[in-house]
Protein backbone atom coordinates (compact mmCIF):
# COMPACT_ATOMS: atom_id res chain seq x y z
CA UNK A 1 0.00 0.00 0.00
CA UNK A 2 1.61 3.27 -1.24
CA UNK A 3 1.58 6.86 1.24
CA UNK A 4 -1.04 7.90 -1.05
CA UNK A 5 -3.60 5.14 -0.46
CA UNK A 6 -3.13 4.97 2.94
CA UNK A 7 -4.95 8.21 3.10
CA UNK A 8 -5.20 9.69 6.32
CA UNK A 9 -4.58 6.76 8.87
CA UNK A 10 -0.93 7.67 7.67
CA UNK A 11 2.37 5.63 8.11
CA UNK A 12 2.76 5.61 11.70
CA UNK A 13 -0.31 7.46 12.62
CA UNK A 14 2.03 10.12 13.70
CA UNK A 15 0.67 12.43 10.59
CA UNK A 16 -2.34 13.57 9.35
CA UNK A 17 -2.17 14.12 5.12
CA UNK A 18 -3.09 17.45 3.53
CA UNK A 19 -5.09 17.64 0.34
CA UNK A 20 -4.02 20.78 -0.97
CA UNK A 21 -6.02 20.39 -4.23
CA UNK A 22 -4.25 17.33 -4.90
CA UNK A 23 -6.49 14.21 -6.30
CA UNK A 24 -4.63 11.74 -5.28
CA UNK A 25 -3.56 12.51 -1.70
CA UNK A 26 -7.12 12.54 0.82
CA UNK A 27 -8.75 15.28 1.60
CA UNK A 28 -8.04 16.54 5.24
CA UNK A 29 -10.65 18.88 6.08
CA UNK A 30 -9.03 21.97 8.55
CA UNK A 31 -12.58 24.30 8.98
CA UNK A 32 -13.58 22.56 11.68
CA UNK A 33 -10.10 22.74 13.47
CA UNK A 34 -9.13 26.38 12.54
CA UNK A 35 -12.09 28.28 15.19
CA UNK A 36 -13.83 29.98 11.68
CA UNK A 37 -17.44 29.22 12.43
CA UNK A 38 -17.50 29.06 8.25
CA UNK A 39 -14.82 29.62 5.56
CA UNK A 40 -16.52 32.72 4.51
CA UNK A 41 -15.52 33.96 8.30
CA UNK A 42 -11.83 33.05 7.38
CA UNK A 43 -12.41 35.02 3.70
CA UNK A 44 -13.26 38.04 5.92
CA UNK A 45 -10.73 38.19 8.01
CA UNK A 46 -8.13 37.76 4.82
CA UNK A 47 -10.02 41.42 3.34
CA UNK A 48 -10.32 43.23 7.03
CA UNK A 49 -6.36 42.52 7.60
CA UNK A 50 -5.93 43.85 3.83
CA UNK A 51 -7.71 46.85 4.51
CA UNK A 52 -6.00 47.24 8.12
CA UNK A 53 -8.65 46.78 10.03
CA UNK A 54 -8.10 45.42 13.66
CA UNK A 55 -8.70 41.82 14.33
CA UNK A 56 -11.15 41.42 17.07
CA UNK A 57 -8.79 39.38 20.04
CA UNK A 58 -11.70 36.92 20.84
CA UNK A 59 -11.30 35.85 17.17
CA UNK A 60 -8.86 32.49 17.51
CA UNK A 61 -5.58 34.14 16.16
CA UNK A 62 -5.75 36.91 18.62
CA UNK A 63 -2.52 39.68 17.35
CA UNK A 64 0.70 37.57 17.11
CA UNK A 65 4.03 38.68 16.69
CA UNK A 66 5.66 37.93 13.66
CA UNK A 67 9.54 37.78 13.84
CA UNK A 68 11.88 36.96 10.30
CA UNK A 69 15.60 37.00 10.25
CA UNK A 70 15.40 38.23 14.20
CA UNK A 71 13.77 41.25 13.45
CA UNK A 72 9.67 42.21 14.90
CA UNK A 73 7.31 43.99 12.54
CA UNK A 74 4.21 45.50 13.49
CA UNK A 75 1.19 47.04 12.33
CA UNK A 76 1.43 51.31 11.94
CA UNK A 77 -1.29 52.50 9.96
CA UNK A 78 -1.31 53.70 6.61
CA UNK A 79 -0.35 50.40 5.65
CA UNK A 80 1.53 46.79 7.36
CA UNK A 81 5.16 47.02 7.61
CA UNK A 82 6.28 43.90 5.49
CA UNK A 83 9.28 41.46 6.41
CA UNK A 84 11.69 42.04 3.35
CA UNK A 85 12.17 39.02 1.18
CA UNK A 86 8.75 37.36 2.65
CA UNK A 87 7.16 35.33 -0.19
CA UNK A 88 3.72 35.91 0.44
CA UNK A 89 1.62 38.27 1.71
CA UNK A 90 -1.66 37.31 3.00
CA UNK A 91 -2.46 35.48 6.40
CA UNK A 92 -2.42 35.29 9.84
CA UNK A 93 1.34 36.91 9.19
CA UNK A 94 0.10 40.25 8.94
CA UNK A 95 -0.88 40.43 12.28
CA UNK A 96 1.89 42.08 14.29
CA UNK A 97 2.22 43.38 17.89
CA UNK A 98 2.19 46.85 18.98
CA UNK A 99 6.18 48.89 19.19
CA UNK A 100 4.83 48.97 22.88
CA UNK A 101 4.33 45.03 23.79
CA UNK A 102 7.65 44.67 22.05
CA UNK A 103 9.56 47.28 23.74
CA UNK A 104 7.95 45.63 27.44
CA UNK A 105 9.41 42.40 26.63
CA UNK A 106 12.75 43.47 25.59
CA UNK A 107 13.22 45.56 28.98
CA UNK A 108 11.81 43.22 31.51
CA UNK A 109 11.31 39.80 30.20
CA UNK A 110 9.55 37.77 32.05
CA UNK A 111 11.67 34.40 33.71
CA UNK A 112 10.00 31.91 31.64
CA UNK A 113 8.69 34.14 28.40
CA UNK A 114 9.05 32.22 25.36
CA UNK A 115 8.20 35.98 22.97
CA UNK A 116 10.60 35.28 20.38
CA UNK A 117 12.78 39.07 21.07
CA UNK A 118 13.75 36.58 24.16
CA UNK A 119 15.60 33.61 22.29
CA UNK A 120 15.60 33.97 18.24
CA UNK A 121 18.41 36.44 17.31
CA UNK A 122 20.76 33.97 19.63
CA UNK A 123 19.45 31.10 17.91
CA UNK A 124 22.24 28.04 17.16
CA UNK A 125 21.08 26.91 14.21
CA UNK A 126 21.05 27.52 10.06
CA UNK A 127 17.83 27.30 9.09
CA UNK A 128 14.87 26.65 11.68
CA UNK A 129 13.95 29.53 13.52
CA UNK A 130 15.53 31.68 10.62
CA UNK A 131 12.53 31.85 8.38
CA UNK A 132 9.07 33.31 10.49
CA UNK A 133 8.21 33.16 13.63
CA UNK A 134 4.50 33.47 14.42
CA UNK A 135 4.12 33.92 18.69
CA UNK A 136 0.50 34.66 20.57
CA UNK A 137 -0.59 34.38 23.97
CA UNK A 138 -3.75 31.71 22.49
CA UNK A 139 -4.13 30.15 19.24
CA UNK A 140 -6.75 27.20 18.43
CA UNK A 141 -3.65 24.95 17.30
CA UNK A 142 -0.18 26.04 16.55
CA UNK A 143 -0.11 23.14 13.85
CA UNK A 144 -3.05 25.11 12.70
CA UNK A 145 -1.98 28.61 12.30
CA UNK A 146 1.38 27.30 10.71
CA UNK A 147 -0.53 25.03 8.25
CA UNK A 148 -2.34 28.09 6.83
CA UNK A 149 1.40 29.79 6.61
CA UNK A 150 3.22 26.89 4.57
CA UNK A 151 0.24 27.24 1.93
CA UNK A 152 0.37 30.82 1.92
CA UNK A 153 4.74 30.24 1.14
CA UNK A 154 6.24 30.52 4.52
CA UNK A 155 9.88 29.27 3.73
CA UNK A 156 11.33 26.36 5.73
CA UNK A 157 12.41 26.61 9.30
CA UNK A 158 9.50 29.10 9.76
CA UNK A 159 7.82 28.34 13.66
CA UNK A 160 4.88 28.85 15.37
CA UNK A 161 4.35 29.02 19.22
CA UNK A 162 2.10 30.61 21.85
CA UNK A 163 1.67 30.02 25.59
CA UNK A 164 -1.73 28.40 25.33
CA UNK A 165 -4.00 26.18 22.81
CA UNK A 166 -7.72 26.12 22.82
CA UNK A 167 -8.09 22.73 20.52
CA UNK A 168 -4.91 21.52 20.43
CA UNK A 169 -4.56 17.87 19.22
CA UNK A 170 -2.27 14.82 19.38
CA UNK A 171 -2.30 11.66 17.49
CA UNK A 172 -5.21 9.81 16.35
CA UNK A 173 -7.17 12.66 16.86
CA UNK A 174 -6.84 13.16 20.45
CA UNK A 175 -7.44 15.95 22.23
CA UNK A 176 -3.98 17.79 23.74
CA UNK A 177 -4.07 19.93 27.24
CA UNK A 178 -2.17 22.69 26.47
CA UNK A 179 -3.01 24.86 29.65
CA UNK A 180 -1.25 28.40 29.40
CA UNK A 181 2.09 28.71 30.53
CA UNK A 182 2.20 25.03 31.45
CA UNK A 183 4.10 23.58 28.32
CA UNK A 184 6.27 24.03 25.22
CA UNK A 185 3.35 24.42 22.83
CA UNK A 186 5.00 25.16 18.92
CA UNK A 187 5.22 23.65 15.61
CA UNK A 188 8.29 23.89 12.76
CA UNK A 189 7.65 23.57 9.30
CA UNK A 190 9.88 21.63 6.99
CA UNK A 191 10.59 22.00 3.32
CA UNK A 192 12.87 18.55 3.34
CA UNK A 193 14.65 16.96 0.84
CA UNK A 194 13.11 13.69 1.64
CA UNK A 195 10.67 11.13 -0.29
CA UNK A 196 6.89 11.27 0.71
CA UNK A 197 7.75 7.46 1.76
CA UNK A 198 10.20 8.98 4.56
CA UNK A 199 8.16 11.42 6.01
CA UNK A 200 7.10 9.02 8.90
CA UNK A 201 10.40 8.70 10.02
CA UNK A 202 10.27 12.48 10.35
CA UNK A 203 8.25 11.82 13.56
CA UNK A 204 11.07 9.25 15.39
CA UNK A 205 13.31 12.12 14.75
CA UNK A 206 11.23 14.56 16.30
CA UNK A 207 11.18 12.52 19.33
CA UNK A 208 14.73 11.73 19.77
CA UNK A 209 15.63 15.40 19.38
CA UNK A 210 13.58 16.67 22.28
CA UNK A 211 14.93 13.46 24.11
CA UNK A 212 18.49 15.00 23.21
CA UNK A 213 16.98 18.59 24.08
CA UNK A 214 15.83 17.90 27.43
CA UNK A 215 18.49 15.70 28.34
CA UNK A 216 20.88 18.28 27.74
CA UNK A 217 19.13 20.87 29.61
CA UNK A 218 17.40 19.39 32.12
CA UNK A 219 19.76 16.91 33.61
CA UNK A 220 16.87 13.84 33.61
CA UNK A 221 16.88 11.39 30.88
CA UNK A 222 13.09 10.78 29.28
CA UNK A 223 12.30 7.75 26.87
CA UNK A 224 11.19 7.54 23.60
CA UNK A 225 7.71 5.53 23.46
CA UNK A 226 7.38 4.54 19.74
CA UNK A 227 6.91 6.07 17.53
CA UNK A 228 6.87 9.43 19.05
CA UNK A 229 5.88 10.50 22.63
CA UNK A 230 8.36 10.86 25.52
CA UNK A 231 7.94 9.62 29.17
CA UNK A 232 9.74 10.16 32.65
CA UNK A 233 9.30 7.72 35.07
CA UNK A 234 7.04 5.84 32.89
CA UNK A 235 4.28 8.75 32.36
CA UNK A 236 3.67 10.72 29.76
CA UNK A 237 5.97 14.02 28.82
CA UNK A 238 5.71 15.41 25.50
CA UNK A 239 3.77 14.27 22.14
CA UNK A 240 4.31 15.07 18.37
CA UNK A 241 2.21 15.42 15.64
CA UNK A 242 2.90 15.35 12.06
CA UNK A 243 1.04 16.93 9.26
CA UNK A 244 2.21 17.08 5.50
CA UNK A 245 1.19 17.34 1.95
CA UNK A 246 2.54 15.84 -0.75
CA UNK A 247 2.44 14.22 -3.82
CA UNK A 248 3.55 11.02 -4.77
CA UNK A 249 6.89 12.24 -6.07
CA UNK A 250 7.78 15.22 -3.46
CA UNK A 251 7.32 16.12 0.09
CA UNK A 252 5.51 20.05 -0.58
CA UNK A 253 5.92 20.88 3.32
CA UNK A 254 5.77 18.90 7.10
CA UNK A 255 4.76 20.06 9.91
CA UNK A 256 6.30 18.95 13.26
CA UNK A 257 3.75 20.08 16.12
CA UNK A 258 5.69 19.24 19.90
CA UNK A 259 3.35 19.48 23.13
CA UNK A 260 6.15 19.20 26.18
CA UNK A 261 4.42 19.62 29.97
CA UNK A 262 6.71 22.04 31.76
CA UNK A 263 4.70 22.90 34.46
CA UNK A 264 2.80 20.67 36.83
CA UNK A 265 -1.01 22.13 35.69
CA UNK A 266 -0.01 20.63 32.15
CA UNK A 267 -2.53 18.03 32.34
CA UNK A 268 -5.80 17.71 34.42
CA UNK A 269 -5.57 15.64 37.86
CA UNK A 270 -7.58 12.73 35.76
CA UNK A 271 -4.86 12.13 34.14
CA UNK A 272 -1.94 11.90 36.85
CA UNK A 273 -1.75 8.18 36.48
CA UNK A 274 -0.11 8.57 32.82
CA UNK A 275 0.95 11.88 32.67
CA UNK A 276 4.08 13.98 34.26
CA UNK A 277 5.85 17.45 33.49
CA UNK A 278 9.31 18.68 34.06
CA UNK A 279 7.93 20.41 37.34
CA UNK A 280 7.04 17.27 38.77
CA UNK A 281 10.75 16.20 38.71
CA UNK A 282 11.81 19.28 40.01
CA UNK A 283 12.97 20.96 37.05
CA UNK A 284 12.38 24.36 36.60
CA UNK A 285 14.69 25.30 33.62
CA UNK A 286 13.13 28.59 31.29
CA UNK A 287 11.40 26.82 28.31
CA UNK A 288 13.27 29.25 26.00
CA UNK A 289 16.60 27.04 27.11
CA UNK A 290 14.60 24.25 26.10
CA UNK A 291 13.52 25.57 22.70
CA UNK A 292 16.76 26.85 21.95
CA UNK A 293 18.51 23.32 22.61
CA UNK A 294 15.28 21.16 20.49
CA UNK A 295 15.74 23.26 17.27
CA UNK A 296 19.55 22.63 16.78
CA UNK A 297 18.51 18.94 17.56
CA UNK A 298 16.08 18.99 15.32
CA UNK A 299 18.04 20.09 12.33
CA UNK A 300 20.67 18.04 13.14
CA UNK A 301 18.36 14.83 12.97
CA UNK A 302 16.56 15.98 9.90
CA UNK A 303 20.07 16.57 8.02
CA UNK A 304 21.29 13.44 8.82
CA UNK A 305 17.98 11.87 7.66
CA UNK A 306 18.34 13.44 4.62
CA UNK A 307 21.76 12.41 4.34
CA UNK A 308 22.27 8.98 5.23
CA UNK A 309 18.32 7.80 5.76
CA UNK A 310 17.29 6.71 9.10
CA UNK A 311 20.18 3.93 9.54
CA UNK A 312 22.48 6.41 11.27
CA UNK A 313 20.30 7.13 14.00
CA UNK A 314 18.53 4.12 14.87
CA UNK A 315 20.95 2.55 17.05
CA UNK A 316 20.50 5.96 19.17
CA UNK A 317 16.77 5.84 18.87
CA UNK A 318 16.67 2.06 19.71
CA UNK A 319 18.90 2.73 22.87
CA UNK A 320 16.57 5.31 23.99
CA UNK A 321 13.36 3.75 23.76
CA UNK A 322 11.34 2.25 26.24
CA UNK A 323 9.26 0.03 24.07
CA UNK A 324 12.25 -1.91 22.64
CA UNK A 325 12.66 -5.19 25.04
CA UNK A 326 9.43 -4.93 26.36
CA UNK A 327 6.01 -6.70 25.67
CA UNK A 328 3.28 -4.68 23.97
CA UNK A 329 -0.32 -4.84 22.90
CA UNK A 330 -0.97 -3.31 19.64
CA UNK A 331 -4.60 -1.95 18.38
CA UNK A 332 -5.48 -1.07 15.24
CA UNK A 333 -6.96 -2.97 12.68
CA UNK A 334 -5.69 -5.74 13.98
CA UNK A 335 -4.80 -6.30 17.93
CA UNK A 336 -1.75 -8.35 18.86
CA UNK A 337 0.69 -8.39 21.93
CA UNK A 338 3.92 -9.90 21.98
CA UNK A 339 7.42 -8.65 22.66
CA UNK A 340 8.73 -5.51 20.64
CA UNK A 341 12.18 -6.68 19.11
CA UNK A 342 13.08 -3.94 16.82
CA UNK A 343 12.77 -1.43 14.21
CA UNK A 344 13.43 -1.77 10.46
CA UNK A 345 14.53 0.59 8.22
CA UNK A 346 11.42 2.06 7.80
CA UNK A 347 10.88 2.98 11.55
CA UNK A 348 8.34 0.39 11.94
CA UNK A 349 8.22 -1.73 15.00
CA UNK A 350 8.76 -5.06 14.90
CA UNK A 351 7.17 -7.00 17.39
CA UNK A 352 7.27 -10.99 18.27
CA UNK A 353 4.17 -12.55 19.24
CA UNK A 354 4.45 -15.78 21.80
CA UNK A 355 4.30 -18.33 19.21
CA UNK A 356 7.05 -16.89 17.64
CA UNK A 357 6.01 -15.08 14.62
CA UNK A 358 7.41 -11.50 13.79
CA UNK A 359 5.08 -9.00 12.70
CA UNK A 360 5.62 -5.41 11.05
CA UNK A 361 3.54 -2.62 12.81
CA UNK A 362 2.90 0.28 10.82
CA UNK A 363 0.56 1.87 13.05
CA UNK A 364 -1.65 1.87 15.96
CA UNK A 365 -1.95 2.46 19.33
CA UNK A 366 0.73 0.81 20.99
CA UNK A 367 0.84 0.27 24.75
CA UNK A 368 3.83 -0.99 26.61
CA UNK A 369 3.41 -2.83 29.24
CA UNK A 370 4.19 -0.52 32.56
CA UNK A 371 4.25 2.34 30.69
CA UNK A 372 1.10 5.56 31.04
CA UNK A 373 -0.72 2.92 33.10
CA UNK A 374 -0.99 -0.25 31.11
CA UNK A 375 -0.40 -3.45 33.05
Amino acid sequence: MTLAQQGNQGILDGFILAHDGLAHIVEQSADHLTGFEHKRDLRSFHRRKRRNVAISGKRSFPPASILHRGGIWQASPPALAKPPGMGYNRGITEVKSTQEEVSAVQKHPVPDSIHPECWANALATRALGKGSICYAREMTSTNVVLRQMAREGAPHGSLCLCETQSAGKGRLGRSWHSPEGQGLWLSVLLRPQLAPAQSPLITLCAALAMQRAVSRTCGVQPAIKWPNDLVLTDKKLCGVLLEMSATPERLDWVIVGTGLNTGSGAYPPELAHQATSLQDHGVMIPRREILAAYLPELEDVISRLAQEGFSGLMQEYMDKSCTIGRRVKVSGSVTLEGVAVGLDESGALKVQTDDGQEHIVLSGDVSVRGVMGYV
